[in-house]
């Protein structure tokens, strides 16, 4: 027997910090959010899946493997839902709010599974952990076909930071009538030319979550200190797409090609 539906106030909407709610107001068609490990980037689109799905439209949710979907956004979806897993079809991999709208889940380690929907809202979780291509052969027309609205959302790859989401996230900026594309690091650290951790020059980043996880410079040292490697942290918390030597890779607007929305739907 399905679940009753349920009234709105009864459904655990997840609370966005100010950087979210800045990000969220200034959404566009394509959303690229590129933040460090800790600004809960997946918290912000189960808020967006929820709101849209409470419209009775249905999403779409892309994850690099099921492992990750499994492992951690059914619990946070689960408990949006106050705990009732009945919400769940494990079999068609969705996650329905009675009377509303359904998720779609897929996994991108099988892209070949996701083909054919349609949904007018889609998101790209873990986007730095996708292979290059997916997002413009198989995400980018499930959107395009229903006008809908894409927020992929990441940090860069440890292994390959020079990959499609470094690309999209830099070149979604040519394009500021249909794209969005943000590099948010963790707030007020910085290296200085000894490699040494270091209170930011400018604190005041706007999109920033300044409420956690390290709400003093002190607690983002010992992190650092703990972590052992300087490279590994400047990608995971500062959002610097460098290789694994530390070297800044440049030259990657002029080898890289991002048609508008407009122009690939003409």
């Amino acid at each position: 027997m399905p679940p009753t539906p349920v009234k709105d106030q009864e459904i655990l909407v997840p609370d966005l910090h100010s950087g979210q709610k800045l990000v969220k107001a200034e959404r566009k068609k394509r959303n690229f959010v590129c933040a460090h490990r800790g600004w809960r980037k997946s918290s912000l689109a189960i808020h967006l899946v929820v709101e849209h799905l409470l419209t009775g439209q249905n999403a779409g949710w892309y994850a690099p493997t099921f492992n990750v979907v499994t492992s951690s956004n059914w619990v946070d979806f689960k408990k949006v839902a106050g705990g009732d897993s009945t919400w769940f079809n494990k079999n068609e991999s969705s996650w329905t709010i009675p009377g509303r709208g359904t998720c779609f889940f897929f996994s991108m380690d099988r892209p070949e599974s996701a083909r054919g929907g349609t949904f007018s809202l889609a998101i790209g979780e873990e986007m730095g952990e996708w292979s290059d291509g997916i997002f413009e052969s198989i995400v980018e027309p499930i959107v395009q076909k229903a006008d809908g609205e894409f927020w992929g959302i990441g940090t860069p790859n440890i292994i390959t930071p020079l990959n499609d989401f470094h690309r999209l996230v830099e070149l979604a900026a040519s394009y500021p009538d249909t794209h969005n594309s943000y590099i948010i690091p963790a707030w007020g650290a910085d290296f200085d030319a000894n490699g040494d951790l270091v209170e930011g020059l400018d604190p005041s980043y706007r999109y920033c979550c300044k409420e956690s996880p390290f709400r003093t410079f002190k607690e983002m040292a010992a992190s650092w200190t703990r972590a052992r490697n300087p490279d590994r942290w400047q990608i995971e918390y500062l959002c610097r797409f460098i290789s694994s030597e530390g070297v800044q890779f440049s030259g990657v607007d002029e080898a890289c090609i991002l048609k508008p929305i407009l122009e690939r739907a003409a």
